[in-house]
């Protein structure tokens, strides 16, 4: 069962892609339940398989529309006829740009890093398999990274971005000392 939601979650993502709302949410559904149904069946040769059919799944969707997609129809007169000359540097755009760099990069990675290290001192603390613990944690760390930057898109400002991985660096470090 869960190496066929991990197939039917890519699935359901494609079909819901710029439709309905409801079909997206059912496949995160189905590829989150995959991954809890082969851990529990599995331990973490579950979570590598179904992950591997997800993405094979996925990429079969992927060469299925680029075959189905026609290539765009330019004439000559669109195309650019050489290099453009360089814009001056506008540095506060850089500093900003850095600013959102080491937020999203630094910041955000500490912040996962941290409490996905917590989960799996929690997992090792409760007995669980080394093995499995590390796999939970490492698929955990890019799912909580995913997630505050996914947040930190919809923000306007700097300061306004930064809240989220302070408070994940926050929950992380009292679990971190509690357990």
């Amino acid at each position: 069962m869960g190496l066929f939601l991990s197939l039917a979650g890519p699935v359901a993502l494609r079909f819901g892609w710029q439709r309905s709302r409801a079909m997206v949410a059912l496949g995160w559904l189905a590829l989150g339940s995959a991954a809890a149904l082969l851990v529990r069946e599995a331990g973490a040769w579950g979570l590598a398989s179904g992950s591997t059919a997800a993405m094979v799944s996925a990429a079969a969707l992927l060469i299925q529309a680029a075959l189905a997609t026609a290539p765009p129809h330019r004439l000559a007169s669109e195309r650019a006829s050489g290099p453009l000359p360089p814009e001056p540097i506008d540095w506060a755009d850089v500093r900003r740009r850095a600013g959102i760099f080491l937020v999203v990069v630094v910041l955000d990675l500490a912040a996962s890093l941290l409490l996905a290290w917590t989960a799996q001192r929690a997992l090792f603390r409760t007995g669980t398999n080394a093995a499995d613990a590390t796999a939970f944690a490492l698929f955990l760390l890019p799912m909580l990274w995913l997630t505050l930057v996914a947040w930190q898109m919809t923000r306007r400002r700097l300061w306004a971005m930064l809240p989220a991985p302070m408070t994940l660096l926050l929950l992380g470090g009292i679990a971190w000392l509690s357990a």
